[in-house]
């Protein structure tokens, strides 16, 4: 094999530890970027159960403020909270349409409930009704507020955790990325430095070798030989260089014949 081929084939392998090596990382960050999206949207879950709840508290305040006759601060609560809910509820429903769709659908039929306690209250104290009646549809309110915020905080519970499931698989799937990647690093530097070896010493070699005779030859000793080694470039080399000692050893012993036929 010639040597450019050896260094080519040295540049290839490094090429591809590091092509497997991207193609891993690739889907690693693939993997995360997964995780990291369902981390968003578990928080983002949580957070608009967060809101839901904060709604039912409203109305329910407003509910009772309106009872005892504050109708300014209870008609804003009251406006406040049905805007948080009915926001959150849409949200919710895109969100969970697929996954929670039971789940969903209690949160809807106890939010209507809600919503209708809370038209009773006002209509109650609109029309001067009767107090028991009035704190039976409060009672009713109340009962209705604290069952929907109960399954939103279990929606909220549930988020919760599954956020920090994603977010540890995510820290983990990220340090096996780094791992693969400092791996192929490593791999591909010991790669290289062990086909750099390999290759000086095939090349450094011969040349000492030719080195050595080209010295002795200069110093008068026309006798070397040259035992030819390697392959390609440095055998043709090896060769050539044979050819030149042979070459010089016929002129030296044609220079000698020349020397002792001219002698007396």
């Amino acid at each position: 094999m010639r040597i450019f081929h050896q260094l080519l084939c040295g540049f290839l392998a490094v090429v591809v530890l590091f092509a497997v090596a991207g193609a891993v990382s690739i889907q690693k960050i693939s993997s995360i970027e997964a995780a990291n999206n369902a981390v968003a949207n578990d928080i983002r879950i949580h957070d608009l159960a967060a809101t839901y709840e904060r709604g039912g508290r409203e109305i329910q305040l407003g509910a009772f403020l309106y009872s005892e006759g504050n109708e300014t601060m209870a008609r804003q609560l009251v406006s406040v909270g049905r805007s948080d809910m009915s926001d959150s509820r849409k949200a919710l429903e895109a969100m969970l349409a697929d996954s929670a769709s039971g789940a969903v659908s209690e949160i809807v039929r106890l939010d209507n409930l809600a919503q209708s306690a809370v038209d009773a209250v006002v209509r109650q104290v609109k029309d001067h009704g009767d107090v028991k009646r009035l704190d039976r549809d409060l009672q009713f309110l109340e009962a209705r507020v604290e069952a929907l915020n109960l399954l939103l905080g279990s929606f909220s519970d549930s988020t919760q955790e599954a956020a920090s499931v994603s977010l540890s698989r995510a820290q983990a799937t990220a340090r096996r990325a780094v791992e693969v990647t400092f791996g192929a690093l490593v791999g591909s530097l010991v790669l290289a430095v062990a086909a750099a070896i390999v290759i000086a010493r095939r090349i450094a070699g011969p040349l000492k070798q030719f080195t050595d005779i080209a010295d002795k030859i200069s110093s008068g000793d026309p006798s070397q030989t040259l035992t030819l080694t390697g392959s390609g470039e440095i055998r043709d080399l090896a060769t050539a260089f044979g050819r030149m000692i042979n070459c010089f050893k016929v002129m030296q012993s044609m220079l000698n014949d020349d020397i002792q036929a001219g002698s007396p």
